[in-house]
C-alpha cells in the first residue's frame, strides 16, 4: 500500500488529496484498509515527505514552501540554512532560529525578510535532530559541579559533565552528549583527554579530535606491527624483480609517506611505456586485524597545518610501506603502453619489488623543466627521464581535456607555522609542471585499473562523480550568460566538455566563477556502482595509487589480489566481497568528508588567528562570491572574509541573483564576482573562525547605468554584456600577440 501511495504523490500532475481522496483513488472500502492508508499517510507526515494543510489535504513539502536543511549559526546570532533542494544557502535571523542549535537538521519555510538584508529569509519551524553529539572544550568547575566550556563559542547550551574519566579542570577534552534536556542544557561524559589547554598544538589537536581523528593507535595495533614476520626472501623469489629499472619518486620536500613511484621509457615503435608502482600495503595490513580495523575507522590520513594524522602507524606509513630511496620495497605495479594520442594500448597489473633510484621533489623537478641552473638534479639519466615524463604528461593532459575533463582554477593557501604552532605566514600553493606529471600518471593508472576490473563484472570499489544538479547548473549558466559568456547548451543533457569550454573562456576578472561552479557540482564519492566520473569525463575510475593514506585504495588492492593474483572468484567469496565493498564505500565516503571538513576548519582557524593582529588595517582584495546576505572578499594570500549587507551602511543593496551582484538602490554602486575592492578588517576571531571586512569606499567604484522605464532586477539583466565581450576579446588578442 505504501508503494501505491508514493506512486500517486510522485506523479507530475499530483494535486493535494485528503485522506478520503486517497481512499477513493486507491478504491479502498474496508475499515482495515482505510486504517492502513491513514497510518501510512501519518508515517509520511512524520517523515516530512508530506505535510497537511488547513484543508486537511496532503501536500509535498516544497509545495507548502517548506524544506529540510542543516543550520549554521554565526557569532552574531543569525544563521544560514543549507538545503539540497535550494541553489544557495538561506539567511535566517536570530528571531527565527526557534531553539535550533548549530548543525541541527531543521524543518523551515521561506518567508519575506522583515528587516534590511536579504529579500527572502528562512524561519525554523521545528528541530528534527540535534547535529552535535560530540564536542570539544575545556573542563571547568563551578559550585562543586563540572562543566564543559565549549571550543565552539556558538554552542550556547550548558554542558554538565557527569563522568570526568580522569579529566581535571583546564584539561581540553572531548565529551559525548547523552541527553539534551533542552536547547539550554545537556548532560555529557568525557570520552577523551586531549591535553592541557596551554599545550603547544592543542588547538589543532582539539579540532582533529572533534572529527574523530587522533594521533595515537591502540596497544593491540602496535603489538601486531611489532610481531610482523615477513619472509622477504620468499616474496622476492615469487615477485617480478624491478630493482634494475630507473624508477623514481616525486613528492613534496616534506613528504614522508611515499606510496607511488614512476618511470617512463620510449619504445622503438614510438610509444611510451609508463610504469606506476604502488606500495603493497595490503600485504602488511591483513583483513580482520586490529590494524585493519584502525585503518577502516580512520579511512584516510589527515594533513593539517603542522602535522599529519596518519591512517597507518609511522612504522608502516613512513618505513615498511614507504618507497624510500635505495631500499627494496614490495609493490603492486601497473605498466601501460601509451601511444602519442594518449591511448592505453596494453596494460599489465602485477606484484613486484623495486629499489627506487632517486627521491625527487616537485621543486627540483620544476627547476629542471625550467632550465634553472641551481637545481640539485645533475644526473643525465634522471634529467632525460624528467623530460620524457613531461612529454608524456602533456600528451595525457591534452587527451583528457579533449574529452571534457574539468579544470578548476582555484587558489589554495599554505599556512606556515613556527615551533610554537603560531602562524607566521600564508603563501599560495604551487601547482606546476612536476605536480601535473604525477597527477596525470595517477589519473591514467586509476582509469586503467578500474576499466580492467569493470569488464570482469566482479565486486569493485569505484570513485564516482555524479552529474551536476540540473537546477543548479541552469543557475550557473544563467549567471555566466548574463556576464557575457556564450552558453551553447539549449536544454539538452549537459556534457563535461561544454562546462570545460565555459571554464576555459572565463577571464581573470571572473575567476570566482570557478568556485561558484565547483560548489554547484556533486561531490565525488566511493561506490560499488560504476556511474563514471563526470569531473574527469571518465567512464571508469577508482583510487588505486595511495593505499598508505586512503583505505579505499587498500580495499582496491585486496580485490586486485583476489581476482588477478589468487584467481579467487568463488561464489561464496564474491558474496562476502560484495558486502565488504558496500560497507567500505559508505565508510570511506563519510570519513573523507570528515577529513575535508577537519582540514578546512583548522585552516579557517589558523587564518583567523593570523589576521587577528591586523584588525583595523586595510587590504586590497577581490570579490570571490556574492550572496543575498553579503559578499566574500579574498585577499592575495587566500584569506577570505565576509562583508555583510548589514555593514554596507552607505545604501540599501539589492541582490540580483541572475548576475550574482549587489546593487545599491540609491547610489547604483554594484559589486560582483571579480571586482577589486579595498577592505578594512573589522574583526577576526580564532574561536569562531570568522573574518569580517568593511568596505573602504573610493571614487573608482563603478555605477550601474540608469535604465528608464524599467523596475526591479530586470533593468540590470544585461547592462554591460557587450562591453565585457569586447574587453575580453581585446585582452585575448593582446595576450596572443
Amino acid at each position: 500500500m505504501r508503494e501505491k501511495i508514493l506512486e500517486i504523490i510522485y506523479q507530475d500532475n499530483y494535486q493535494p488529496l485528503t485522506f478520503e481522496g486517497f481512499c477513493e483513488v486507491l478504491q479502498v472500502t474496508s475499515e482495515s484498509e482505510k486504517e492502513e492508508v491513514h497510518n501510512i499517510l501519518q508515517e509520511l507526515e512524520n517523515e516530512y515527505v508530506l505535510v497537511k494543510n488547513k484543508k486537511r489535504k496532503y501536500m509535498h513539502l516544497r509545495d507548502a514552501n517548506m524544506y529540510i536543511g542543516k543550520i549554521n549559526i554565526k557569532a552574531k546570532g543569525f544563521g544560514f540554512i543549507s538545503c539540497n533542494d535550494l541553489s544557495s544557502d538561506v539567511y535566517v535571523s536570530k528571531d527565527d532560529i526557534n531553539g535550533s542549535l548549530n548543525n541541527d537538521e531543521v524543518l523551515f519555510k521561506l518567508v519575506p525578510s522583515r528587516k534590511k538584508g536579504p529579500s527572502i529569509s528562512a524561519k525554523v519551524l521545528k528541530v528534527l535532530s540535534r547535529g552535535i553529539k560530540y564536542i570539544v572544550g575545556e573542563v571547568v568547575k563551578e559550585n562543586n559541579k563540572y562543566y564543559l566550556k565549549s571550543d565552539d563559542v556558538l554552542f550556547k547550551t550548558v554542558l554538565e559533565i557527569r563522568n570526568l574519566n580522569g579529566a581535571v579542570p583546564e584539561h581540553k577534552v572531548k565529551v559525548e552528549i547523552f541527553e539534551y534536556i533542552s536547547d539550554k542544557k545537556a548532560l555529557c561524559d568525557v570520552i577523551e583527554i586531549i591535553g592541557h589547554k596551554n599545550d603547544v598544538g592543542v588547538d589543532v589537536a582539539s579540532v582533529a579530535s572533534k572529527y574523530g581523528f587522533v594521533q595515537d593507535f591502540s596497544k593491540e595495533v602496535y603489538e601486531e606491527i611489532n610481531n610482523l614476520n615477513v619472509d622477504y626472501d620468499y616474496e622476492y623469489k615469487r615477485r617480478r624483480d624491478l630493482t634494475s629499472k630507473l624508477i623514481v619518486t616525486i613528492d613534496g620536500a616534506d613528504a614522508k609517506d611515499l606510496d607511488d613511484a614512476v618511470t617512463v621509457e620510449k619504445l622503438p615503435n614510438g610509444n611510451y611505456l609508463l610504469g606506476v608502482y604502488i606500495a603493497d600495503v595490503s600485504f602488511y595490513v591483513r583483513e580482520n586485524t586490529h590494524l585493519d580495523q584502525a585503518a577502516f575507522e580512520r579511512s584516510t590520513s589527515v594533513y593539517l597545518v603542522d602535522r599529519v594524522i596518519p591512517m597507518l602507524p609511522h612504522k608502516l606509513s613512513n618505513d615498511l610501506c614507504s618507497l624510500n630511496p635505495y631500499t627494496e620495497k614490495l609493490i603492486i605495479g601497473c605498466e601501460m603502453e601509451i601511444n602519442k594520442d594518449g591511448e592505453v594500448l596494453n596494460s599489465e597489473i602485477f606484484e613486484g619489488y623495486i629499489k627506487t633510484y632517486a627521491r625527487l621533489t616537485y621543486e627540483e623537478v620544476n627547476k629542471v623543466l625550467k632550465n634553472n641552473p641551481n637545481t640539485a638534479i645533475t644526473d643525465p639519466k634522471i634529467i632525460k627521464l624528467i623530460y620524457d615524463m613531461h612529454e608524456l604528461s602533456q600528451i595525457l593532459t591534452k587527451q583528457r581535456l579533449l574529452r571534457g575533463s574539468l579544470e578548476f582554477n582555484i587558489p589554495e593557501g599554505k599556512i606556515i607555522v613556527n615551533d610554537q604552532g603560531e602562524v607566521i605566514d600564508i603563501q599560495l600553493r604551487v601547482h606546476d609542471q612536476a605536480e601535473r606529471i604525477i597527477e596525470e600518471f595517477m589519473i591514467i593508472t586509476n582509469e586503467t585499473v578500474a576499466q580492467r576490473i569493470y569488464w570482469l563484472e566482479l565486486p569493485f570499489l569505484y570513485r564516482v562523480h555524479d552529474e551536476p544538479n540540473e537546477q543548479k547548473l541552469k543557475k550557473f549558466f544563467l549567471i555566466a550568460k548574463n556576464l557575457g559568456y556564450k552558453v551553447k547548451n539549449k536544454g539538452k543533457k549537459i556534457t563535461p566538455l561544454e562546462i570545460q569550454n565555459i571554464l576555459e573562456d572565463i577571464s581573470e576578472e571572473d575567476q570566482g566563477l570557478h568556485t561558484v561552479l565547483l560548489r554547484m557540482m556533486a561531490k565525488a564519492v566511493y561506490s560499488e556502482k560504476n556511474i563514471g566520473h563526470f569531473g574527469l569525463a571518465s567512464k571508469y575510475y577508482t583510487h588505486f595509487t595511495s593505499p598508505i593514506r586512503r583505505y579505499s585504495d587498500l580495499v582496491v588492492h585486496r580485490l586486485i589480489r583476489k581476482y588477478l593474483f589468487e584467481h579467487n572468484i568463488h561464489k561464496d567469496e564474491i558474496e562476502r566481497l560484495t558486502k565488504i565493498v558496500i560497507e567500505a564505500a559508505h565508510q570511506t565516503s563519510v570519513r573523507e568528508r570528515d577529513a575535508i571538513d577537519c582540514e578546512n576548519e583548522v585552516n579557517d582557524m589558523k587564518k583567523a588567528e593570523y589576521m587577528e593582529k591586523y584588525v583595523g588595517e586595510e587590504f586590497e582584495g577581490v570579490i570571490s562570491s556574492v550572496t543575498n546576505f553579503g559578499m566574500f572578499v579574498m585577499l592575495p594570500n587566500t584569506v577570505e572574509g565576509l562583508v555583510h549587507v548589514l555593514d554596507m551602511r552607505d545604501d540599501y543593496y539589492i541582490y540580483i541573483e541572475d548576475l550574482m551582484m549587489l546593487i545599491g538602490e540609491r547610489t547604483k554602486r554594484k559589486y560582483r564576482i571579480g571586482d577589486k575592492v579595498k577592505v578594512r578588517l573589522l574583526s577576526a576571531n580564532k574561536q569562531t573562525r570568522e573574518i569580517n571586512f568593511d568596505l573602504v569606499y573610493n571614487k573608482n567604484i563603478k555605477k550601474v547605468k540608469k535604465a528608464s522605464g524599467q523596475r526591479g532586477k530586470n533593468r540590470h539583466s544585461g547592462w554591460d554584456h557587450e562591453k565585457r565581450r569586447k574587453d575580453r576579446h581585446r585582452s585575448k588578442q593582446k595576450s596572443s600577440s
